[in-house]
């Protein structure tokens, strides 16, 4: 489903959250636990693409793919969001990320 509109958008980010049971992939926190920490309630949970939208043609439904979209917080969404145009951040299983750079890949993380 492309994110053509925001009504779409919005369905496939509610799909992704509960999909994900409204945590963080990767650290495991939350909604709940954010928004005790922090104080508000919208938001705080982030559906990030694995593989970022400018590796797909503009036509390509699959960027939005449930395959392509993992629930990060604030925090762990950044680490992947530090990588460039070359560098992309992949789940290789529910227990490890792989980082992809110029088409080299390497574990980086692990979930325990």
């Amino acid at each position: 489903m492309a994110k053509g509109t925001c009504q779409s958008w919005d369905k496939i980010r509610a799909f992704i959250l509960e999909r994900d049971h409204n945590q963080c992939w990767y650290c495991k926190i939350t909604q709940a636990e954010l928004a005790e920490l922090y104080g508000r309630i919208t938001r705080l949970l982030l559906v990030h693409h694995i593989k970022p939208r400018h590796f797909f043609a503009p036509s390509d439904d699959k960027v939005d793919e449930g395959s392509n979209l993992v629930t990060l917080c604030h925090k762990c969404h950044y680490k992947a969001g530090i990588v460039g145009s070359d560098v992309y951040v992949k789940l290789e299983s529910k227990r490890s990320l792989v980082l992809t750079v110029r088409g080299k890949a390497a574990v980086i993380g692990a979930v325990f």
